[in-house]
């Protein structure tokens, strides 16, 4: 079977050169954690791309600020990837002593006819 994309972080396959992803399920994975962890500014030609959820463990512990982040996820997902339907988008509180929070996101790609998650840990 052919690739879709390149595995990031890249890893060496003998034989494909580079590990590669050859599902949709494991691409629309990689595709929304690298849109959760990119901060915006990152991402060359694409200055709005990214949610940038690292900057918010450093914010004071509210929730208002984790509805800034779940709201920021799904406009970021809205725009960029536009074929994923949103089921759920859950945003768990910090481990303080750990400088951790979790994120899960529930979804579906309609035009596959599957769901899944993706959990993130920042």
């Amino acid at each position: 079977m052919s690739s879709l994309s390149i595995k990031i972080p890249l890893t060496f396959d003998p034989s494909d050169g580079f590990t590669t992803i050859k599902n949709f399920n494991d691409l629309a994975k990689q595709h929304l954690k690298m849109l959760i962890l990119t901060h915006p500014g990152e991402r060359i030609m694409e200055p709005t791309y990214g949610v940038g959820a690292r900057a918010y463990l450093f914010n004071n512990s509210s929730d208002s600020t984790m509805i800034n982040l779940q709201s920021k996820i799904k406009e970021q997902i809205s725009i960029y990837i536009p074929g994923i339907a949103l089921r759920d988008v859950s945003v768990f509180d910090r481990d303080v002593d750990n400088n951790k929070a979790s994120i899960k996101i529930s979804y579906t790609i309609p035009e596959l006819g599957f769901s899944d998650f993706v959990s993130i840990t920042i």
